[in-house]
């Protein structure tokens, strides 16, 4: 079974991994979109989003590492964020396991989750596992309650990474695994807090503090060449594994399982979690499907996010989409003429030009709509032409867009440009 996996793996980085680019290979390519509407900063009357801004903040703080490692110079890492592995994929890669229900519980449900790590770097000849916690300094430094808290944290973080670690290990044992906890939005100033409290099993020692990287390590300077988390990795990573020693052959075997193992969910590898593409297919997903808003799911009611809007009657009918979010709303109702819409893929600026469209078409006195577009690969075209036929409508002509006048004869100019143009 670690023969298959060592093929896919393989597969995997040949396609995606090993063309030459500026910087690390990321998987996947963007950051998941977890959140893609902002909770409110406070609460509003009647509703409390204190664990929704948590879960919130936590994720934020996983992108603000996503992005220092995708700062790095080093164009030989590859970056698998959120790596995950269950007990069957354990198995295959502890030999010595012997799969017994009797003897073994989780041999039960192989697929279920055996650990995790928030990022898994695989470099020349070596491993780097980050965990990542979303903690800031303690108020006062006499709250020892608040000082335990802190420490704790950092305990739980060795737990998750020792065991990918440990998978690691169990593939190859020679294999050289670094393990750091990263704390971004908490200062170097405040550091001494991990080491405050009363009682001394509390306080980590000064091997333990060394794992830590701080805010201040992966603070990027926004320079094309370099950034302090470039200093970082080669004073803590670079420096430190050149004076060790790990096959070559040996290395992209237990590379190529990781990979595989990164790609799989259950027993099926999907390659295209690697892939640019698949990453705004699962935003448009994500987006369509509504897992962005509070919508109560079974029996758990939850309060309503305001920064989410009940889309439009002609959106939800013939777009099949039912929230917007604020900004969306800001746009679609917005009386200005004139509208620059930027936004990233799968934010959502076609299905507001879309609902605008059909708003429009039922009005009756809305005149001649021109929908000028740029053709080009990849273009959403499909989405006006599907909205259109949803609503049984019918346009009358086509004009040429080199030939329209922008002079004001008409109640509404749609326009969007999908590639690049040079002036």
């Amino acid at each position: 079974m670690s023969g298959r996996y060592q093929k896919l793996g393989q597969d995997i980085f040949t396609k995606y991994c090993s063309a030459e680019e500026y910087g690390p290979t990321m998987l996947p390519r963007a950051p998941r979109q977890t959140y893609i509407d902002a909770y409110p900063a406070s609460d509003v009357p009647g509703a409390s989003f204190q664990d929704e801004r948590q879960r919130q903040t936590d994720y934020e703080a996983e992108v603000i590492v996503y992005r220092a490692l995708e700062s790095l110079t080093d164009s030989g890492l590859i970056v698998l964020h959120k790596f995950e592995f269950t007990h069957d994929q354990y198995c295959i890669c502890d030999s010595s396991h012997v799969r017994d229900k009797k003897k073994c519980k989780k041999c039960g449900n192989k697929f279920a989750r055996e650990g995790e790590s928030d990022f898994l770097v695989v470099g020349n000849g070596y491993f780097v596992l980050i965990e990542v916690k979303n903690m800031t300094p303690v108020d006062k430094d006499e709250n020892d309650v608040a000082l335990r808290e802190l420490v704790g944290t950092f305990r739980k973080s060795v737990l998750q990474r020792t065991k990918v670690a440990d998978l690691i290990k169990k593939i190859d044992d020679r294999a050289i695994v670094l393990q750091f906890s990263a704390y971004p939005n908490f200062s170097k100033e405040s550091k001494y807090q991990f080491q405050l409290s009363y009682e001394e099993k509390d306080r980590l020692n000064n091997d333990e503090m060394s794992s830590i990287i701080f805010h201040e390590d992966i603070s990027c300077r926004r320079a094309p060449i370099s950034s302090y988390f470039d200093e970082w990795w080669k004073n803590n990573i670079t420096q430190v594994v050149s004076e060790k020693m790990f096959n070559l052959e040996d290395h992209e075997k237990v590379r190529n399982i990781l990979l595989a193992i990164w790609a799989t969910d259950k027993d099926k590898c999907d390659e295209t979690k690697c892939s640019l593409g698949r990453c705004i297919m699962d935003i448009d997903k994500e987006i369509r499907s509504g897992h962005y808003t509070l919508e109560p799911k079974g029996r758990s009611m939850r309060d309503p996010n305001p920064r989410i809007i009940p889309a439009p009657d002609v959106t939800v009918k013939h777009l099949g989409i039912k929230y917007l979010t604020k900004e969306q709303n800001d746009v679609l109702q917005s009386p200005e003429n004139l509208l620059w819409i930027i936004g990233p893929a799968g934010a959502g600026k076609s299905v507001i030009l879309a609902t605008k469209l059909l708003q429009l078409l039922n009005e009756e006195d809305s005149g001649l709509i021109v929908i000028l577009k740029f053709h080009g690969k990849g273009n959403n075209s499909n989405i006006y032409q599907n909205a259109l036929k949803n609503a049984e409508t019918r346009p009358s002509y086509t004009i040429n867009p080199k030939l329209i006048d922008l002079s004001g004869k008409y109640k509404v100019n749609i326009i969007e440009i999908k590639d690049r143009i040079r002036f």
